[in-house]
């Protein structure tokens, strides 16, 4: 959860940023720079989430691999199979985390609805 959220926010601001700087842009131009964006924080993120999930595994795995016989039995162990779709389900989390919150981003900031666009700044003149 702390990855997506961290993925998510990223992404907003960034969308956030560049229409601050460029008012005139399109949602689709931002839903697209949203993906660049996404892209470029998975790319710099994944060395921290495979560790993070291998990390998080490997004292089982380990403690399953002596006591077990062989490969197909371990993989047959309850405990490996709930960390494996673990790990599934968070990296398609991570993974439907960038197109989502780059569509919702680029529509809500490059939608023509400027009262939710001036809901956000209403206390920048304060």
């Amino acid at each position: 959860m702390g990855a997506i959220m961290d993925i998510s926010i990223s992404i907003s601001s960034a969308l956030f940023e560049v229409r601050e700087k460029a008012e005139s842009i399109i949602p689709t131009d931002l839903i697209k720079s949203g993906f660049n964006i996404g892209r470029d924080i998975l790319g710099t993120m994944s060395n921290t989430l495979i560790l993070a999930y291998i990390g998080s595994s490997l004292s089982v795995i380990l403690v399953l691999i002596i006591y077990s016989a062989s490969p197909l039995e371990l993989l047959n162990r309850e405990r490996v199979i709930v960390e494996l779709l673990q790990s599934l389900v968070g990296i398609i989390a991570i993974l439907g985390t960038i197109p989502l919150t780059s569509v919702i981003c680029g529509l809500f900031y490059g939608g023509k609805n400027e009262n939710m666009y001036l809901l956000l700044h209403e206390n920048d003149n304060d």
